[in-house]
């Protein structure tokens, strides 16, 4: 429950960063904000997590007691919070009042970034087509690029609870979309990183000039 809740509350804090150095500019990287971020992304969940164990302990740490004669026993074997028992909500609560922030931040960041761009385009007209869709194809980008970091992908998982057919077409959306979280965030922020090729191709020059150096003075 707390490392769950660990992911949106860090994912909060990627919302913050991003908003300060888009709008914000001066003073996002100081070093003041290391310490914020880490109070915010380790702390937050602490609250939820306690009250819940404090509400609901026998789900914690006394599943065992819980027999088949008992309600909602499946789904208390089956679940790490059994939704019919009301915890699921010191997740479920948690989960969308970060997804709603970030949203409220990622609009901000990108209304930002779009007058950034209208003001760096020298030639820009009002009725000149090509550079709005050039910007609005940057911010499009930007927002495909940041919607993983965001977490949105688990705004599906509140669709899979739909009754019938429905809700199992949003879980298995849910499921793949949020097993693949990890792999997108991968290949959009280091894959395609700049620095990270620079680094790489630093390293591989490096290297062959060490493999040359050996072997010409072997030779």
């Amino acid at each position: 429950h707390y490392f769950f809740l660990s992911v949106f509350t860090w994912s909060l804090c990627e919302g913050v960063l991003i908003y300060n150095l888009l709008v914000k500019v001066f003073g996002a990287n100081k070093k003041k904000w290391i310490y914020i971020y880490t109070a915010l992304g380790w702390g937050l969940p602490i609250p939820a997590v306690v009250v819940s164990v404090a509400i609901r302990h026998e789900v914690y740490f006394r599943r065992a007691s819980f027999v088949a004669s008992d309600p909602f026993y499946e789904y208390i074997h089956a679940c790490w919070l059994p939704p019919h028992l009301g915890v699921i909500w010191a997740f479920i609560g948690p989960m969308i009042l970060i997804v709603v922030v970030n949203a409220v931040l990622l609009f901000l960041s990108m209304a930002s970034l779009a007058k950034n761009q209208c003001r760096k385009k020298a030639n820009f007209k009002k009725g000149d087509s090509s550079n709005m869709k050039a910007i609005g194809k940057q911010l499009l980008k930007t927002i495909i690029i940041l919607l993983p970091l965001f977490c949105f992908t688990w705004v599906i998982g509140l669709f899979a609870v739909a009754p019938g057919q429905a809700g199992q077409v949003f879980a298995v959306l849910f499921i793949v979309a949020n097993s693949l979280q990890g792999f997108f965030i991968f290949v959009l922020h280091v894959l395609r990183h700049e620095k990270v090729w620079g680094k790489i191709k630093a390293w591989c020059k490096c290297d062959k000039a060490t493999v040359f150096t050996r072997s010409t003075g072997k030779g």
